[in-house]
């Protein structure tokens, strides 16, 4: 007879038979696999995966490949730092004894682009966070007028870390006018 109480107690579990016992828990597992596979298919829905127009998302390779720029800076800022110090080679500014032994920029190994605004400069030598500054800046000074694409000149130092950032906008010999 069934009581006000309608869960089923230890004793009615008891009072099953065996078939009823198996379809019971055949039942409940049906549910809660049915469950699992309902919350796994949403969480595996990512709305925010993909751009509204539904295009591909481009790859980091494809976005490293779209952000090289397409003339070589690097280049053009080394024939121009070149030109402007009046050398062949940035060695040479060394081993001559009239020119400033001190400066950073006859350390310099190569140049590198960065991004279509962006040039590293590599340094053999280490240099501290104020020196690499005030390297940056003057050769900033030196291209910055010839080559209006350079937004930035990063310096990096014999350590491989870079050591400063240096803007257009800080160098106040290229903002005289504006």
């Amino acid at each position: 007879m069934p009581t006000t109480n309608d869960k089923p107690n230890k004793k009615e579990w008891k009072n099953l038979s065996n078939a009823e016992k198996i379809i019971a828990l055949i039942f409940i597992a049906v549910i809660v696999i049915g469950a699992f596979l309902i919350i796994r298919a949403i969480a595996s829905v990512n709305i925010f995966d993909q751009p509204a127009n539904d295009q591909p998302r481009a790859t980091s390779q494809q976005e490293a490949t779209e952000a090289k720029p397409e003339v070589n800076l690097a280049e053009l800022t080394e024939q121009e730092l070149k030109t402007q110090l009046g050398v062949n080679s940035f060695a040479e500014g060394l081993s001559d004894p009239k020119r400033d032994q001190t400066s950073a920029l006859w350390h310099i190994s190569d140049l590198e682009n960065v991004n279509s605004s962006t040039v590293r400069i590599n340094i053999q030598t280490r240099l501290d966070k104020d020196e690499a500054k005030r390297a940056g800046t003057v050769a900033f000074g030196l291209v910055g007028g010839q080559l209006e694409q350079v937004k930035t000149i990063v310096i990096r130092d014999a350590s491989g870390v870079d050591k400063a950032n240096v803007y257009r906008n800080d160098v106040p010999v290229l903002n005289v006018g504006n």
